[in-house]
């Protein structure tokens, strides 16, 4: 019998992100946010914590990623989609 090879190794950032957005998951139905409004927001983060490369990105990072949503030509609604999403996530570590 041959065995599979499986590459269990996780990327510290690639598990940072995973544990952060989990927090954050928790933080929304903490405070009383639908699911499905739950799993766009995280959806939403996980895009900017991907472009920010760090789970706590800085307000400049956020608004790198703003003006390169705007480039992208997305709809206002997208785009205040992303803003409220990352919003809550500032909100969760104290930030705002």
């Amino acid at each position: 019998m041959e065995k599979i090879g499986v590459n269990w190794e996780v990327k510290p950032s690639d598990a940072s992100h995973e544990y952060a957005l989990e927090k954050f998951a928790r933080y929304l139905q903490d405070n009383g946010i639908r699911s499905s409004t739950i799993d766009s927001y995280v959806i939403r983060v996980r895009k900017f914590l991907d472009y920010a490369q760090s789970e706590r990105p800085l307000s400049s990072d956020f608004g790198e990623f703003r003006e390169y949503l705007l480039k992208k030509n997305l709809s206002r609604s997208t785009i205040n989609n992303y803003c409220f999403a990352i919003q809550r996530y500032f909100m969760m570590h104290g930030d705002l």
